[in-house]
């Protein structure tokens, strides 16, 4: 439960997590030992509940509280232990705070000396996680033709699918504690931007699993995996630099690549009247032109915001 009401929150300090713990804690082992023993029915029990748990959500209700809105209601929920049969014991209301400081000494200790947790350094490096998904996708996508299908090229798909469509919303849990300097506002549209790629990546691949047994997709493949390359090639480099800073030769070639995918849609169209195969399958190939399309865009909108970021400040050490 604990770890339920860190993850919205990963930034949190392990010294603020034992103030509200704590404090939770206390209220919850006095109506343990001080109210419950006196219940003799369900009524009295109901009400008592309910008010426990309209006061923590009262008192903690605005959106600045919600910590300890969340480990109010978990620690009633544990200390009090409610069940049919019903038992109190104070060993037991001491015992669930020792798990707790033990429970945080171990985070502090896993913060202290695994990784970093200062906003700006998660946010850069769940920014290179997204895109290294990103360019895994389409890299599996160009050699899937070519090699075999396994179990763990499978199961890397999968993982890749997730990072792309949860890391935007792991990434604004992480800017309400970055540092004023920087405005927030538009590391929040960078996280709009990620949103939007990772809509249209889901959806690209599955228009491509779609085409997998298409024979217009094999004839026109060469060109389709000539644009996943290139994509795979800047999103590669979007994990070297998240800043964008190394895109800037590549996106200048945006003007003559996007004409080349009306020209593809074109020699499609001249296929259609060779090609006696389903409605369907025609459409899945405009519709992955069209994917690739609107990943490009998405890659300009990168870049476009990204250049209102202050990167530098992002990027420098602090202790």
């Amino acid at each position: 439960m604990y770890s339920i009401s860190l993850s919205t929150d990963p930034y949190i300090r392990p010294l603020r997590l034992l103030k509200i713990g704590v404090s939770s804690n206390i209220f919850a082992a006095c109506i343990y030992l001080l109210i419950m023993p006196h219940l003799h029915s369900f009524w009295s029990l109901g009400a008592v509940i309910f008010i426990s748990v309209f006061s923590i959500s009262y008192f903690f209700h605005s959106p600045e509280a919600t910590l300890g809105r969340m480990f109010g209601l978990a620690n009633f929920v544990m200390t009090t232990g409610i069940s049919n049969t019903q038992t109190y014991s104070f060993n037991y209301a001491v015992d669930q705070l020792l798990v707790f400081i033990i429970v945080v000494a171990i985070f502090a200790c896993v913060s202290t000396f695994t990784f970093n947790l200062r906003p700006e350094v998660q946010y850069l490096n769940l920014l290179r996680r997204f895109f290294k998904g990103a360019s895994y996708l389409l890299s599996d996508q160009k050699n899937k033709h070519t090699t075999k299908d396994s179990a763990w090229q499978r199961y890397l798909r999968r993982h890749y699918i997730n990072e792309i469509e949860s890391i935007p919303h792991i990434i604004r849990g992480w800017i309400p504690e970055i540092s004023q300097d920087i405005e927030k506002s538009e590391l929040i549209k960078i996280t709009v931007v990620l949103e939007a790629l990772s809509i249209r990546l889901s959806v690209l691949m599955d228009e491509f699993k779609t085409a997998e047994n298409s024979q217009l997709y094999k004839t026109l493949k060469h060109d389709i995996h000539g644009w996943s390359t290139q994509l795979m090639t800047d999103f590669t480099k979007l994990v070297e630099e998240p800043s964008c800073e190394t895109l800037e030769a590549t996106l200048k070639l945006r003007e003559t690549r996007l004409p080349e995918i009306e020209d593809t849609i074109s020699k499609a169209e001249q296929e259609q009247s060779k090609y006696d195969g389903e409605l369907g399958e025609r459409l899945n190939i405009y519709r992955i032109l069209g994917g690739i399309r609107s990943v490009y865009q998405a890659l300009e909108d990168y870049e476009e915001q990204s250049q209102k970021v202050d990167w530098p400040y992002l990027k420098e050490a602090r202790f």
